[in-house]
C-alpha cells in the first residue's frame, strides 16, 4: 500500500473494534516503506457497504419436525442459554441469530452476479 501499487483494498468489518485491518495492524503485518509499523490512521475508509448476511444455516429437510424446532429455537434461544459461550461468538458482541428467508440474501444475489458481469467484460 505504501509502495504505490493498490489505489483501493476491501476489508471486512463486523463492528468498529473488530475488523480485518484492525487483526492485521495489532500482528504487526502492515509496514510502511521504511519497515515502521502502519497505523489505522494511515487508513481513510471511503465507502461501507450494507450489513451482508452471513452464511445460512440449515437442516435436513426430512428431519421430523419437532427436530427442526428443537434446532431452531437452540439457535433463538443460544444467548440467553449460554451469554458468556455466546458473547465469544463474532455476531454475540452485537447481533442476535435470527430467522430468515431467502430475501434475505437478495443483495448478495445481487452482487455475485454484478461482480460476474464485471468478469465476463474483462474476458
Amino acid at each position: 500500500m505504501t509502495q504505490g501499487t493498490v489505489d483501493v483494498a476491501a476489508n471486512y468489518w463486523n463492528w468498529a473494534e473488530d475488523t480485518n485491518l484492525l487483526r492485521m495492524l495489532a500482528k504487526g503485518m502492515l509496514k510502511n516503506a521504511d519497515g515502521s509499523p502502519m497505523k489505522e490512521t494511515d487508513f481513510r475508509e471511503i465507502l461501507r457497504s450494507d450489513l451482508l448476511v452471513n452464511a445460512p444455516l440449515a437442516y435436513l429437510a426430512d428431519l421430523p419436525e419437532p427436530a427442526k424446532a428443537a434446532i431452531r429455537q437452540a439457535f433463538l434461544d443460544a444467548s440467553k442459554i449460554d451469554p458468556a459461550a455466546y458473547a465469544k461468538l463474532p455476531q454475540g458482541r452485537d447481533r442476535k441469530w435470527l430467522p430468515v428467508d431467502n430475501s434475505a440474501y437478495d443483495g448478495m444475489i445481487e452482487l455475485v452476479k454484478f461482480v460476474d458481469a464485471l468478469r465476463k467484460k474483462r474476458r
